[in-house]
């Protein structure tokens, strides 16, 4: 999903945490800047900073959140003055590297995924994601991907749930990227939905990768121009909760 579809080249992260205060401190010592924040729904915000070209966005819940299960198993960030590798976990036990420009090819972000099936997940990044591989890695827009081999094997959970959970792409088209990452050996996860918080302003779906991870798909009017109609019906609030607290497709 690199090139002209995507229309911007930073991956976002989507950390869920039922401890914002302290996640929030832990990402504001690190230097990035705080964003925006969006009520989701009652309990619920995305609270956004800025990581490069990327956004990294803390959803949070203010009841108490299961740990999640996930194959994105580190963040690694560029910090232009960093000379060696400064590894940290943050307070929902994240491991988040810090470390110099070309560490491991990276110039702005990395992410390490555990995945049970490395050549499965090989052939999503570069027939689905339209990945470019490098020496060490898969780069889509500005983010490195690392694969390692889960052992024991993985099974991810719903991507409600504490940790990190979820990348986001910001796509051109978010029907022919859907399509593709399924075509590239994906699974569909949830339909094409506007946004609830403002409506018109964007669309979202999510697709799972072929390890199971969550994939979340985004297009803003703002960076590609009108928007396609969302697919109807809309999930129900009921089958909304169930997607997101459970991953059930809809």
């Amino acid at each position: 999903m690199a090139g002209d579809l995507l229309a911007r080249p930073g991956i976002d992260l989507g950390l869920p945490t039922d401890n914002e205060k302290a996640r929030r401190a832990f990402y504001e010592e690190l230097g990035l800047t705080h964003l925006m924040t969006d009520h989701v729904m009652e309990g619920q915000d995305e609270v956004y900073y800025t990581l490069h070209d990327s956004w990294l966005k803390i959803v949070t819940s203010d009841q108490p959140m299961p740990a999640g299960v996930s194959g994105y198993d580190e963040l690694l960030i560029v910090d232009r003055a960093a000379v060696q590798v400064s590894t940290l976990i943050d307070p929902d036990g994240l491991r988040v590297s810090v470390v110099p420009p070309g560490y491991r090819g990276i110039d702005q972000v990395g992410i390490v995924v555990k995945v049970n099936d490395v050549a499965a997940q090989e052939r999503f990044l570069v027939n689905g994601m339209r990945a470019t591989a490098e020496d060490s890695g898969f780069r889509v827009g500005n983010t490195v991907f690392f694969l390692d081999e889960s052992d024991p094997p993985l099974h991810p959970g719903p991507m409600f749930a504490r940790g990190f959970t979820m990348v986001s792409l910001i796509v051109r088209d978010i029907v022919s990227a859907h399509q593709e990452l399924i075509a590239g050996g994906g699974s569909h996860g949830l339909r094409i939905c506007d946004d609830p918080i403002v409506p018109g302003r964007c669309l979202f779906s999510f697709v799972r990768d072929p390890n199971g991870n969550w994939i979340e798909l985004v297009q803003f009017e703002e960076l590609s121009g009108p928007l396609p109609k969302a697919d109807v019906p809309p999930p129900s609030g009921e089958e909304f909760l169930n997607f997101r607290d459970w991953g059930t497709p809809t």
